[in-house]
């Protein structure tokens, strides 16, 4: 039997550098209509006011009958501040949030009553927008269209391999559940991300709802961990969330077999998403390279073999480009 706090949610906010949203950040926090939170805010190392902007609303939110928890350390990245965050956790839910995002009022109230009237479920996710800087009320991006992503309860699948979003302040999980397959409240450490250490041991042994109301807004940023225009950039992002990927899968609390299956899908799984990285920027050592390891293993899909081509032949994309007008052409 744990000794979680009954319908409390513990939001876990990751903060390095984090001054210039802040304010906006723990606003939103204290304008939820959900009563029963503890707020754990990890100051990761940051140079900039992120300290005295976050003991500066402690008294309000505490006042709102909040439970405050704030941690300094020295800067480890976003998921060495969430490790640090979870040893304190005492809520019987868990989120995390990001300083940049902005939640509605009432999102961790539908999330959480949700869950408390839905024992069998291990998580539950929400809809959102997409914004910009200079366009934060835009509503006019959706996380989801999707029916099919919507009604998935088994999603460790399309986690891992990108068929829906793992952003955060848009799921929110079982403590119980979460720590019953997470060895010593640690996740993986990464650069690259840290959400999937949370909600992958979650997907995989329990299920998980969808709640189809956009409840936070997600900010885009180039340049952010996430999201780049830089080619060298988006390349070493590519093989960063891969290795994401395989340690997290390491680490999961599932059987040898299907661990190992599950890294070569996500050996195959990368080398193909490579080959069209290659294509469409014309890289074509890398394309050379990863395609040879894709025949090596007998999974080279026809697709594949045109990006190949197209990123290696000179001369082919153009050719290829002007097929594929003629053929639309006739077909309208």
């Amino acid at each position: 039997m744990n000794n979680y706090l009954k319908g409390y949610v513990a939001v876990i906010i990751p903060c390095y550098n984090g001054a210039p949203f802040l304010e906006s950040c723990l606003k939103s926090i204290l304008i939820q209509t959900y009563s029963m939170i503890e707020v754990i805010i990890v100051n990761d190392g940051s140079t900039d006011e992120s300290e005295s902007i976050i003991l500066s609303y402690k008294k309000e939110i505490e006042e709102k009958g909040y439970f405050f928890t704030y941690i300094k350390q020295k800067n480890e990245g976003a998921a060495g501040a969430v490790n640090k965050a979870l040893k304190q956790v005492k809520s019987e839910f868990i989120m995390l949030y990001d300083v940049d995002d902005f939640l509605m009022k009432d999102a961790i109230k539908i999330k959480a009553e949700f869950l408390l009237k839905n024992k069998e479920y291990g998580m539950v996710r929400s809809n959102g927008y997409y914004v910009s800087p200079d366009d934060l009320q835009n509503k006019s991006k959706l996380f989801t269209i999707s029916e099919n992503e919507m009604k998935n309860e088994h999603i460790f699948d399309d986690i891992l391999f990108e068929r829906t979003y793992n952003w955060p302040s848009t799921f929110m999980v079982r403590t119980e559940c979460l720590f019953k397959h997470l060895k010593n409240k640690s996740i993986y450490v990464s650069k690259y991300g840290q959400n999937m250490q949370i909600m992958l041991p979650v997907a995989y042994h329990y299920r998980s709802s969808f709640i189809n109301i956009p409840l936070t807004r997600y900010l885009i940023r180039n340049g952010s961990v996430s999201h780049s225009s830089s080619i060298e950039r988006n390349l070493e992002l590519q093989n960063g969330f891969y290795k994401n990927r395989i340690e997290i899968i390491k680490q999961l609390d599932i059987p040898d077999k299907i661990k190992k299956e599950y890294i070569e899908k996500v050996d195959i799984y990368y080398l193909k998403r490579k080959i069209a990285f290659g294509c469409e920027y014309k890289q074509k050592d890398l394309l050379k390279t990863e395609y040879k390891k894709l025949k090596k293993i007998n999974s080279a899909s026809k697709k594949d073999t045109v990006y190949y081509l197209l990123g290696v032949v000179p001369g082919l994309h153009v050719f290829y480009g002007v097929a594929k007008w003629i053929y639309h052409k006739k077909q309208n």
